[in-house]
């Protein structure tokens, strides 16, 4: 059993740890929603095409940019305006929840309260905290006497299996999941949305630049490999007509597979092909194979 002393110390502890980091949860808030209104365009709910039995309703992106002088707290946008996702809902008569941009805003509170579980941990094993260091020693005990090949190490788990383990064992679930959480949005929720945007602009406008060059060189990749794909692939075609002086088929499957192209992609890999770019023809264009012959050459490797 847990002891209450450890349930205290590290609410106590993360929560004075996060107090701390308060400035920087608002300026990451700030930084999303400026993205938000820097990338996105307004979602609505259209219900034209709803059948009798279903009143959900489905997204409608209008493609019109978001209007700042149309809120005035975070909370009067994130409330009120749907981000373009939905899910089901399980609910008879309404097959579809649409989600507000406050799903979005709780998701990344909860992740960066997770953060910050985490670094009081790492705070509480520098400090060699008797109360942490019996609680791990233990939960391997208990690993060790479930799983006999287990052995003990002496040597207590990191900050990230340590908050793992806290998560799983639900020591502090109310605080970190909802109360504390919780706590946070409120207080951002409630900031003048102007104050918000004009605080994140900057860094948002570089990571939305910067995600841009990423998206872009990605795609320079992908056309690149697919070219090398392509190019390898036609050039077995030729030798495959060549030698066996047939028609290839349209999706190649295994027992065609190792009777016939495996012996010519061994014979150019000798002259010097490269395997990366056998690889490719696994990855870019799967959709010529079975699904194991598309693993096999996306793994492939040959024996000299």
């Amino acid at each position: 059993m847990v002891k209450q002393e450890l349930i205290d110390l590290l609410i106590e502890r993360t929560a004075e740890h996060a107090n701390k980091n308060n400035q920087k949860y608002i300026q990451q808030v700030a930084v999303w929603i400026s993205k938000v209104f820097l990338t996105r365009t307004r979602t609505d709910i259209t219900f034209e095409f709803d059948p009798p039995w279903d009143t959900s309703g489905e997204t409608n992106n209008t493609k019109s940019t978001f209007n700042v002088k149309d809120y005035t707290s975070l909370d009067s946008f994130i409330e009120n305006e749907y981000n373009g996702l939905s899910h089901p809902s399980f609910v008879d008569g309404m097959g579809m929840f649409h989600d507000y941009y406050s799903s979005e805003l709780h998701d990344f509170t909860g992740s960066w309260v997770a953060i910050q579980v985490e670094e009081t941990i790492a705070q509480l094993l520098a400090e060699e905290n008797e109360l942490l260091l019996e609680y791990a020693k233990l939960r391997e005990q208990e690993a060790n006497k479930t799983n006999q090949y287990l052995t003990l190490t002496g040597q207590y788990q990191t900050a990230s299996e340590i908050a793992q383990l806290i998560y799983d064992d639900d020591i502090i679930g109310d605080f970190i999941v909802t109360e504390y959480p919780i706590e946070l949005e409120q207080k951002v929720g409630k900031m003048d949305i102007k104050f918000l945007l004009k605080l994140g602009h900057s860094q948002a406008k570089e990571e939305v630049r910067q995600e841009t060059i990423a998206r872009q060189k990605r795609a320079e990749e992908l056309r690149v490999n697919q070219e090398k794909a392509e190019e390898c692939w036609n050039r077995i075609c030729k030798l495959l007509k060549i030698r066996y002086q047939k028609n290839i088929p349209q999706k190649i499957k295994k027992p065609y597979f190792d009777k016939f192209v495996y012996p010519i992609l061994e014979d150019i890999y000798r002259e010097g092909e490269d395997v990366l770019t056998i690889r490719l023809l696994g990855e870019c264009l799967s959709f010529r194979f079975s699904n194991s012959v598309a693993f096999k050459l996306s793994h492939f490797k040959t024996i000299e």
